[in-house]
């Protein structure tokens, strides 16, 4: 059987009913969805025990699609960010006492976050770990990270690795969407595209931050070469920065295309993605989930580094342009105008689709 590396009690030597907690309260999707193959492990790991998991409450639906087999406390990130101080205060102590009920004689952050440091020696467990981080200083057991291994993924399996003795491939855990989330997004399909008999594919033309944004031009250069293909292009994005960009692509096309902007929950966003030709986006959080639905996947990376950050998979393929940075890119700053995006062009794209179509 496999051991524990570090001083954690064993499985076997817990008494029954004694819980166990597995925080990971990230509030970035991707960062998510590449820590529950670790998530996993550790529940697979406890599985004699009775885990919960602690995860941000915007990723009710991921959670759902993953069907790990654990209850979750939600984090009220949204509810303590909209309120002021009484209720922040109020929110925060709500959350404590959801983490303490259960009773954990272990709790495990497994990316070591700003939420997991503030709250989890809150929570009343005996025993804690945590990636040996700045955010960890105040756990039991610091678990050191291997940084010669170059991609998120390996923080934290490093983490679940140390604790259950067992290393992991990178990959994603697979998500299902219900069949009524199926239903509706075939029922938004049916009604907006244009030939709702042909493929779809997927742009994600939104970024949150200025410098992985590809330009929109060349998202509606995109979206027209594949109605030339007989493709069907559906534009996916949410909030009011992504409605701006959305709004340019359109007007840019010389074709319609369906916009599901603001339409789509995020386990109709998988729906969407199960049945895609293939997805299209920037470095975000959607290209993970894209990837995690095992669709062709298309990222376009430019400043950042896509082997720490890339999307995982055989069916992932990260696209970048043969320019270099500019040496001492900042990625905030950037004295050439982010050239590594604007050279890369929709023709190299298209190059890279081709054989797909």
């Amino acid at each position: 059987m496999a051991t524990s590396t570090h001083i954690l009690p064993h499985p076997d030597s817990l008494q029954p009913g004694q819980a166990i907690h597995i925080w990971m309260p990230s509030k970035h999707m991707g960062n998510l969805l590449v820590s529950l193959r670790a998530v996993e492990a550790l529940l697979d790991y406890y599985s004699r025990c009775p885990c919960t998991l602690i995860i941000d409450e915007s990723y009710r639906d991921i959670m759902a699609a993953a069907n790990l087999p654990a209850p979750v406390i939600y984090f009220p990130r949204k509810k303590i960010d909209a309120s002021g101080i009484a209720g922040k205060l109020r929110h925060g102590l709500a959350f404590i006492a959801a983490t303490r009920r259960s009773k954990a004689v272990i709790s495990i952050a497994v990316e070591g976050d700003k939420v997991s440091q503030r709250f989890l020696p809150l929570s009343g467990c005996t025993f804690s770990a945590g990636p040996d981080n700045r955010y960890c200083r105040r756990y039991g057991i610091r678990l050191p990270l291997d940084h010669g291994r170059d991609h998120v993924f390996f923080d934290y399996e490093a983490v679940a690795r140390q604790i259950t003795g067992r290393a992991l491939t990178p990959g994603y855990v697979k998500l299902a969407a219900s069949q009524a989330s199926r239903d509706q997004v075939n029922s938004l399909l049916s009604a907006g595209l244009a030939n709702p008999d042909n493929p779809y594919a997927i742009l994600h033309p939104c970024a949150t931050k200025d410098y992985k944004q590809w330009p929109v031009e060349f998202f509606a250069q995109l979206a027209d070469y594949l109605h030339g293909k007989h493709i069907n292009v559906v534009l996916t994005g949410a909030g009011d920065f992504d409605k701006a960009t959305i709004d340019r692509l359109q007007e840019l096309s010389r074709h319609p295309v369906l916009s599901l902007h603001n339409r789509l929950s995020l386990v109709q966003l998988i729906a969407l993605m199960s049945s895609a030709r293939f997805f299209i986006g920037n470095d975000t959080g959607p290209t993970h989930l894209a990837a995690s639905c095992g669709i062709p996947t298309f990222a376009l990376f430019g400043p950042t580094n896509e082997f720490l950050w890339g999307p995982m998979g055989d069916n992932a393929r990260i696209l970048r342009s043969a320019v270099p940075c500019e040496p001492g890119c900042l990625r905030r700053q950037c004295a050439v105008g982010y050239r590594c995006m604007q050279t890369l062009l929709p023709e190299t794209v298209i190059s890279h689709i081709n054989g797909l179509l």
